[in-house]
């Protein structure tokens, strides 16, 4: 079997990390009454979406190796019901899904496999309402309010301050179907039919001022 892209082996110069006892500080800080500025969580929800989509490869496969695949959110937006209790998420993402697959060869007379790759990027999008833990701050009813999604270095945070955060992924495995060529090899194909129901867990937070009452000092008995 070959293995496209492969390279010789080469040796590589390692070392052992060695690991040291660490010491556990207990921060210290300012005790209120004083006012902070600091992201507040405004809701948080649980969504699942299903997604079905076809995967042209490159080649005649014969077998799926494995498959891998991560989700990325790209744009947010949130829109205000007027109600001070629900809201309207718009989101949109795509899933990175890297596919390896052995392909089938003949050479002089002689049959052989090798395997190959397909890197796709599949796009989705969807609406949810979502409820407030805590009421938003410089909304305007039946407006959309662009949310930076988190992390975001690269972006200025907007007036009304909102972010989204991605804060877990899961992706189940429905079906695939493989669609055969029509070759003198019925077992090969080079089409997937992929059903995916995706399950998206997010935060979105809002920077506010905040009055941080008087209190015990931190990790007080």
């Amino acid at each position: 079997m070959n293995t496209e892209g492969n390279k010789n082996n080469t040796t590589v110069e390692a070392k052992t990390i060695t690991e040291v006892q660490s010491e556990s500080l207990i921060p210290l800080g300012r005790y209120g009454p004083l006012v902070a500025r600091i992201p507040v969580i405004i809701s948080q929800s649980k969504v699942h979406i299903s997604i079905n989509t076809e995967i042209s490869l490159d080649y005649e496969a014969i077998d799926i190796r494995n498959c891998t695949r991560t989700v990325s959110l790209s744009q947010c937006s949130l829109l205000d019901m007027g109600d001070k209790r629900h809201g309207k998420v718009y989101l949109n993402g795509y899933i990175n899904e890297n596919i390896e697959c052995a392909t089938f060869q003949s050479l002089e007379g002689s049959s052989t496999s090798r395997i190959c790759f397909k890197a796709v990027k599949i796009p989705f999008e969807f609406a949810a309402k979502v409820d407030y833990c805590t009421r938003p701050t410089s909304l305007t009813q039946n407006r959309f309010v662009p949310v930076n999604l988190c992390p975001s270095l690269d972006q200025t945070v907007t007036k009304e301050g909102f972010i989204c955060q991605l804060d877990e992924a899961e992706i189940c495995e429905a079906d695939i179907i493989k669609k055969s060529l029509f070759s003198k090899n019925n077992n090969t194909y080079d089409t997937l039919t992929e059903y995916l129901v995706v399950y998206i867990t997010f935060t979105l937070l809002q920077w506010q001022q905040v009055s941080i009452p008087r209190g015990l000092p931190y990790n007080s008995p």
